[in-house]
């Protein structure tokens, strides 16, 4: 086992996918090529593309999970940096047997997207690549080396990615064995045999995680004042990843800010409790997976001198949550199926 870095990938993580590169390709047809893959591999497998340096895909990488672009549009830049992501670790495999066990941590489970896609058929380009840093204002602001690199592969002089339909593929298997839906699946179960009456709304849930956050604390009110789209005792569940466009200076993460933002909307709330976690553990650059309010979080928070929503403009959901006692810290949980979250609603009082 190979300990290295995610978000950003380190040298621990280059080394440790240069020996894999170096495994594959001397593979033969009579070969089996067992890969296990979850969310987080982008990071961890990490070769840089020739004449491009792990300097280049850090400060690429950090800019991109800063700018608010979905995962889709991040990994599409990443597999054209990259010698073994968006299946050029199966092309290297070729002829061998390739069966890969595929963990999902993206919405609605494109295999092409999570980790990358390293033994997945690529349907992005190096267009593609170049339109993402364009369109989220990054093109300027990237390395000189990568600029060059997508440049030269618009014009056809650095190879694609292999396509759908390339026969690299034909030896090649792609299985999902987990998602955010088997998390959903079972956080509804485990809510349904507490005696709450649940519903799973989506497991593709997505956008920038305050507005996220807003909208799910308008479901909350819509249960408690009008018993929809589930009765009270209600349980709402969903699942999926959104995204943060850092402006501010603070600390935390999608999940946290999330949380935050859903405070602020069902502020002397009773009975409610909603909960926004990171399924590996850990949100952001923070040792919280997330964070669990309710309508009480946030006078917690302005007893504590802490203001909600400045700490919300300055993207610094840690801190508020930390002093209102709801951060969720679980430590690592040895799985990666994105982010879950939880509406629960209690009984309605009778006082």
């Amino acid at each position: 086992m190979v300990e290295a870095s995610h978000p950003v990938p380190d040298s621990r993580g280059v080394e440790a996918a240069r020996r894999i590169a170096g495994l594959v390709d001397g593979a033969a047809q009579d070969d089996l090529v067992l890969v296990v893959i979850s969310g987080g591999g982008s990071a961890l497998l990490t070769l840089p593309a020739t004449g491009l340096t792990l300097e280049h895909l850090q400060e690429t990488h950090e800019l991109l999970l800063r700018s608010g672009a979905p995962i889709q549009a991040v990994n599409s830049v990443r597999k054209h940096l990259d010698q073994l992501k968006g299946g050029q670790l199966a092309r290297r495999a070729a002829p061998a047997q390739v069966v890969s066990l595929i963990l999902s941590d993206v919405p609605g489970d494109p295999l092409h997207v999570i980790a990358s896609g390293p033994t997945v058929p690529d349907p992005t380009t190096f267009l593609d690549a170049h339109r993402v840093l364009q369109d989220h204002r990054l093109w300027e602001k990237v390395p000189e080396a990568v600029r060059s690199h997508i440049t030269r592969g618009v014009e056809g002089e650095i190879p694609e990615t292999p396509k759908p339909g390339d026969p690299v593929f034909r030896t090649v298997h792609n299985m999902t064995v987990g998602s955010g839906a088997t998390a959903a699946e079972a956080a509804l179960e485990a809510g349904e045999r507490l005696g709450f009456k649940g519903a799973i709304l989506t497991t593709e849930l997505c956008g920038e995680a305050r507005e996220v956050g807003q909208v799910i604390a308008s479901l909350a009110r819509e249960v408690v004042r009008c018993g929809r789209p589930v009765p009270r005792p209600g349980l709402l569940v969903l699942a999926g990843e959104t995204t943060v466009t850092v402006r501010g200076s603070g600390k935390g993460g999608r999940n946290q800010e999330a949380a935050l933002a859903a405070a602020l909307g069902i502020a002397e709330l009773d009975g409610v409790v909603l909960c926004f976690v990171g399924t590996d553990g850990r949100d952001g650059p923070t040792d919280a997976a997330g964070g669990m309010v309710d309508g009480g979080s946030v006078g917690r928070m302005i007893a504590a001198g802490i203001d909600p929503r400045a700490a919300l403009l300055n993207n610094d959901a840690y801190t508020a949550l930390r002093a209102s006692r709801d951060l969720v810290v679980t430590g690592p949980t040895g799985t990666n199926v994105a982010d879950l979250c939880v509406v629960a609603v209690g009984a309605r009082s009778h006082r």
